[in-house]
């Protein structure tokens, strides 16, 4: 996170909401315009907390980067039944510690992101804002 702007104080802040708040779950949204940094950022915060050895799993629309190490979905190469709401639902059910989300667009996948966030996973999620 040292890497992509934030301040000394606000990278510390961020660190440790991450080791100390996150542990029960928790929601953490991303939002702004097309190339303003979204995916950056949610790669940074997800790439924190994976140092504290906890176990992600990323479901993209598509997967933008390839991380070793890291279990991620890509939609893009399922078949096209396979929705963001249809894959979520099934791996919310897995537990991770974390999950990490691409662009979140209908009110079903956001009811299921918050779904999991309120049972124990952080749920990091990119959203797509106007300037």
């Amino acid at each position: 996170i040292e890497q992509i702007g934030f301040l000394p104080e606000q990278v510390q802040f961020i660190k440790q909401v991450l080791t100390d708040d996150f542990d029960k779950g928790g929601l953490i949204v991303v939002g702004g315009p097309t190339a303003y940094g979204k995916s950056n950022t949610v790669q940074a915060l997800a790439s924190e907390y994976e140092k504290q050895g906890k176990y992600l799993l990323e479901i993209g629309d598509p997967i933008e980067k390839e991380i070793p190490g890291r279990t991620q979905v890509d939609l893009c190469k399922l078949n096209h039944t396979n929705t963001l709401s249809a894959v979520l639902d099934v791996l919310v059910q897995t537990k991770p510690d974390a999950l990490i989300c691409s662009t979140v667009r209908e009110s079903k996948e956001f009811e299921l992101v918050i779904k999991a966030a309120l049972s124990g996973t952080l749920v990091i999620v990119e959203i797509h804002a106007a300037k």
